[in-house]
C-alpha cells in the first residue's frame, strides 16, 4: 500500500483507532502508567476516540512527568507538531498519530522518522469506509481484522494510492481559496499552511463574541459538516479535494450570515 514503510514493519487495521491500541499494546503499560499526549496546537482538548483508547490501558495527561512511560504526539488537522525531534531527548516510546497526515511533512522531514509507531487512518484522506495502518520499527502483533478487511482495505486504498499527490494539491488549492474569502471578512486561518502540508479541513479563528455552538448547529443545518475546535475560539469546516468552488463560496455564505446571527 505504501512504499515508503517497505523497511519497516506495518499491520493492516480496521481503523486508527485498532492501529493506536495495537500500538499501546506493544510498548506494555500498566494501569498506573501515564501516556503523554501532545498535540500540534497545545490546545487542551483531545478527541476521545484518543482518549478513550489510551485509558483502556492507563492514564493520560499532557506534561511530561517522571511517570510518563510513553508520548503520543498528535498530527492535527494534518498539521505537523514542532520541535518533533527534541522528544527523542526523553528516552520514551513515541507513537505519532498521523491519522490527519498521511501526506504531511515539516521542513526538517522529521514526520514519519522520530516515532517508534506510527498510526494511520485510510479515511482521513481517502474516500473509503474503513482501514488503519501501525507502522513500527519493531516486530508487531498484526491489528486484529478478518479477511473481508484486509481485502476491500487493499483493493480500495490501492485505487487511489496514485492520487496521492493530486489529492494533496486539490485541498491545498481549496484552502487557499477559502482563504481568501475569509480574510476579507478580517477572519484568518489557524495555522499557517507551508510548503509539504496536506490540511484535512479549513481551520480558522472566530471572534470570541461567537456562540461557536450555535455557529455549528447553523452550518449543519444547511447541510454543511462542520465543528468547533473545542478549548478555543477556533472553527472548521470542510475543504476535501471533492470540493470545488461553488462549494466553498456556499460554505463562506452560510458562514457569514451564522457569524451574524450568533453573535453573544
Amino acid at each position: 500500500i505504501c512504499k515508503r514503510f517497505d523497511d519497516r514493519k506495518y499491520s493492516l487495521a480496521i481503523n486508527g483507532k485498532s492501529a493506536l491500541r495495537s500500538a499501546l499494546n506493544s510498548i506494555g503499560l500498566f494501569c498506573n502508567d501515564i501516556v503523554t499526549i501532545l498535540t500540534t496546537s497545545g490546545n487542551s482538548y483531545i478527541s476521545s476516540c484518543v482518549t478513550n483508547v489510551v485509558s483502556e490501558f492507563c492514564k493520560w495527561n499532557m506534561r511530561v512527568t517522571s511517570k510518563s512511560r510513553a508520548i503520543l504526539v498528535i498530527h492535527e488537522f494534518g498539521f505537523p507538531f514542532e520541535n518533533l525531534i527534541d522528544l527523542k531527548n526523553y528516552n520514551l516510546p513515541i507513537i505519532e498519530d498521523c491519522c490527519y497526515a498521511f501526506n504531511s511533512n515539516d521542513n526538517s522531514n522529521y514526520i514519519y522518522n522520530v516515532g517508534d509507531y506510527l498510526i494511520f487512518s485510510f479515511p482521513k484522506y481517502f474516500p473509503v469506509q474503513a482501514g488503519g495502518l501501525l507502522v513500527a520499527d519493531k516486530n508487531i502483533d498484526q491489528c486484529k481484522a478478518n479477511k473481508d478487511i484486509y481485502s476491500y482495505i487493499t483493493k480500495s486504498v490501492g485505487l487511489y494510492i496514485p492520487m496521492i499527490e493530486e489529492i494533496a494539491h486539490k485541498r491545498r488549492q481549496n484552502w487557499l481559496f477559502l482563504e481568501s474569502l475569509f480574510k476579507s471578512i478580517n477572519i484568518n486561518p489557524r495555522f499557517d499552511l507551508i510548503e509539504n502540508i496536506t490540511n484535512s479541513v479549513f481551520i480558522f479563528r472566530v471572534p470570541s463574541n461567537v456562540n461557536t455552538d450555535g455557529l455549528k448547529l447553523h452550518m449543519n443545518s444547511n447541510g454543511i459538516e462542520s465543528s468547533v475546535f473545542y478549548g478555543e475560539d477556533t472553527f472548521f469546516i470542510p475543504c476535501h479535494q471533492y470540493l470545488d468552488e461553488e462549494d466553498l463560496l456556499f460554505f463562506f455564505t452560510v458562514f457569514s450570515k451564522g457569524l451574524s446571527t450568533n453573535a453573544k
